[in-house]
């Protein structure tokens, strides 16, 4: 995987429906609890000294990826527990 690529979100379950048709809501709205996890912004790729630094700003971002897909599949779960959808999300792949 490219550092800078953010990986195909296709193997995630899917949204339900009901939860599709709120997402037009802020999610810093008042009554959102569990707003949607945001994807860590990508570093600017001259922002690395190439001086070989351990870990590396972008090892760095890809960790925060990894942290980020777990927190978007345990959200996705939790919507579809939220709104009664018995659909049961495949785990991702890796």
């Amino acid at each position: 995987m490219n550092l800078l690529s953010v990986p195909d979100l296709g193997a995630l379950p899917p949204i339900p429906s009901a939860l599709r048709d709120n997402l037009g809501m802020q999610s810093d709205a008042p009554t959102d609890h569990d707003p949607m996890p945001q994807p860590p912004e990508a570093p600017d790729i001259n922002a690395c000294c190439g001086s070989g630094c351990d870990p590396c700003i972008f090892d760095a971002h890809d960790l925060a990826m990894d942290e980020y897909l777990q927190a978007l599949r345990a959200w996705r779960e939790r919507q579809a527990a939220r709104l009664g959808d018995t659909h049961t999300p495949s785990p991702l792949n890796g």
